[in-house]
């Protein structure tokens, strides 16, 4: 179940960072930065803010889709995980 909470992060991730998600959703079609993006994911399926929304995993902290940020080297893990 999605909360409000985590409807206004993923509603600041689309104003805040707009050039990052189109970037990584490049990335996540051109298969581009594949390995990292399976290592960093596979700390994301361990972890309890993981959200599945109509079949995408979002972090329920950021609001990003998971698929999607792993691939962007530049990004970090709001909780520091990876």
């Amino acid at each position: 179940m999605v909360n409000s909470k985590t409807i206004l992060h993923i509603i600041r991730a689309i104003f805040t960072k707009p050039f990052q998600i189109i970037k990584s959703i490049y990335y996540r079609f051109s298969n581009q930065n594949q390995q990292i993006s399976e290592e960093r994911l596979a700390i994301c399926n361990k972890c309890n803010h993981k959200l599945l929304v109509i079949d995408e995993a979002i972090c329920d902290q950021c609001g990003c889709v998971l698929a999607n940020k792993t691939r962007l080297m530049n990004e970090k893990c709001d909780l520091k995980k990876w």
